[in-house]
C-alpha cells in the first residue's frame, strides 16, 4: 500500500509472534502508530514506541507511562467518566490526523463487549476512511462492502459474517466451496469456515456489509 498508513494499538490481547512481525513489517513504510491506552504496554514489551498515546491510564502501568513520557511521547489524557472508550478517542485521533488507511492491532481477545466493539467501531466513521485491517494472531478481518479481490494461499479459512440484516446475490470464486447469487441474513452461518481454493478469491454480492476474516495457513511466508 503507497498511501500512508495509521497503525493503531489497541488493548486487547498483546501481540503475538505472527502479529508483532506483521506490525514490524508495516512500521518498516509507515511510521506513525498511535497507542490506546494499554496498547502501549504492549508496544513496549515488543520494544516499540507509539507517536501518540490516547487513554486515561485506567490500564496503562506507571513503569510504561513514564517510559513513554521519558521518551517525548506526545500524550493526549482522556477523563476516567467519558462517553467513547479509549479505543474511539485512537481512531478520531488517526482520523483527525488525516489519515484514511487503518491498521489495527490488539482488538482481540478480553472482554467480549470490548472485542465486539472494536470490530463494529470503524462503521461509525464509515465516510472517512477508505480501509480498515484487524490484525491478530494468524488471521486477518476486514469490511466488504460488495467486492473483494481476496489474496491468499490455498487452504485459508475464511469465514464471511453479515454485518446487516440480509445481504444479496453472494458470488464466491476461487473458493472450495463456491457460490452463485446466494443470500443470507444476520446471523446465518451459510459463509462460515470456507476455504480459499486458489491464491485468489473473489466476493461479490448486492446490499449490507460483510465482515471477512481470514485464518492464514501456518506456512505462509508473507504476514501481510
Amino acid at each position: 500500500m503507497n498511501d500512508p498508513l495509521c497503525l493503531i494499538m489497541l488493548g486487547g490481547e498483546a501481540p503475538g509472534l505472527r502479529a508483532a512481525q506483521a506490525l514490524t513489517a508495516l512500521l518498516a513504510e509507515h511510521p506513525y502508530l498511535v497507542a490506546a491506552d494499554r496498547g502501549a504496554e504492549h508496544l513496549l514489551h515488543l520494544d516499540l514506541l507509539p507517536q501518540l498515546v490516547v487513554g486515561d491510564d485506567d490500564s496503562l502501568s506507571p513503569k510504561a507511562r513514564e517510559a513513554c513520557l521519558q521518551a517525548g511521547v506526545e500524550w493526549l489524557s482522556l477523563p476516567r467518566a467519558k462517553d467513547i472508550t479509549d479505543g474511539e478517542a485512537a481512531l478520531q485521533a488517526a482520523l483527525a490526523a488525516g489519515y484514511r488507511h487503518l491498521a489495527v492491532f490488539g482488538a482481540f481477545g478480553g472482554n467480549l463487549d470490548h472485542l465486539l466493539g472494536n470490530l463494529l467501531l470503524p462503521l461509525a466513521y464509515r465516510g472517512r476512511w477508505e480501509s480498515c485491517i484487524f490484525y491478530g494472531e494468524s488471521l486477518r478481518a476486514y469490511y466488504c462492502f460488495g467486492d473483494l479481490e481476496l489474496a491468499g494461499q490455498p487452504g485459508d479459512t475464511i469465514s464471511l459474517v453479515a454485518l446487516a440484516a440480509s445481504v444479496e446475490n453472494i458470488t464466491l470464486r476461487g473458493f472450495r466451496y463456491p457460490l452463485t447469487n446466494h443470500s443470507t441474513v444476520l446471523g446465518s452461518s451459510l459463509c462460515l469456515r470456507n476455504e480459499l481454493a486458489e491464491q485468489q478469491g473473489h466476493i461479490t454480492f448486492d446490499n449490507g456489509i460483510m465482515l471477512v476474516i481470514h485464518y492464514e495457513s501456518p506456512t505462509m511466508e508473507n504476514p501481510l
